[in-house]
């Protein structure tokens, strides 16, 4: 964990609460963990158990830093997280299995918004348009994503989704029928192997008749265009090879 020097630090009021907000001589904004978990009403032992998820996780230690702030006992180490590093670590808190309503809702807006509005404390003044909902919500997941995209989890998570993704193409290339030139393809194959068998008019005419019943019934098809592009070699071969049952 590194060891900074604040160089600056200020109480930013965010949804009703005071967050002690830091910039470091590495030029970075940092956010005070505990004073963050106390803003979201969260207890003693879930602000511990955050702790230790920071220091455990081999993403977020990345983040975290430990510096010397004033407290209501005096300059103490305090542990901050880089505010780049907010958004993942808040979105790993599971918001949805909190039964306090209040202490749900204050965990999602923290999700959402703290990282801009304390971002904000070292900012130049100027009108700046605060972002929507939905606006917070895909800045907190591209935040994310950009930070874990290294990670084994990530990758793994890209190869099961690559995997998934063929696995759709090939259930999608087996229900493809054939297109216009395919089955002219077919109904020539079928035409040859018609005159070529017979010159008779009316035998040619009681063939055609069977042989497009017979590659219905063969390919499980209403009319020799259903058939399925994947089929139409097995079809054309079927063709090539089929041996009528009268010729007369």
């Amino acid at each position: 964990m590194n060891q900074l020097q604040p160089i600056e630090h200020k109480a930013v009021r965010f949804d009703g609460d005071e967050i002690v907000v830091v910039k470091a001589n590495n030029e970075k904004i940092y956010a005070a963990v505990k004073w963050v978990c106390q803003g979201m009403q969260l207890t003693e032992g879930q602000y511990q158990n955050q702790t230790r998820k920071l220091s455990d996780d081999p993403v977020l230690v990345q983040g975290i830093a430990k510096m010397q702030l004033p407290t209501n006992s005096g300059v103490q180490d305090v542990l901050c997280i880089d505010l780049e590093f907010m958004p993942l670590w808040l979105a790993k808190i599971n918001a949805g299995i909190i039964s306090d309503e209040v202490i749900r809702n204050k965990v999602v807006s923290y999700q959402l918004k703290a990282k801009d509005v304390l971002a904000k404390a070292f900012m130049p003044s100027e009108n700046v348009v605060p972002m929507s909902k939905d606006q917070a919500l895909v800045t907190v997941l591209r935040t994310t994503a950009d930070l874990v995209e290294d990670t084994q989890a990530i990758k793994e998570e890209q190869h099961e989704i690559r995997k998934l993704v063929t696995q759709i193409d090939q259930k999608v290339e087996e229900q493809i029928t054939l297109d216009h030139g395919e089955q002219r393809r077919i109904q020539r194959a079928i035409g040859a192997k018609v005159y070529s068998t017979t010159s008779d008019k009316e035998v040619r005419r009681k063939l055609f008749s069977e042989l497009h019943r017979e590659i219905r019934d063969r390919f499980g098809v209403a009319s020799y265009k259903d058939v399925k592009r994947k089929e139409l070699q097995s079809a054309l071969n079927y063709i090539e090879n089929w041996i009528p049952r009268r010729v007369s």
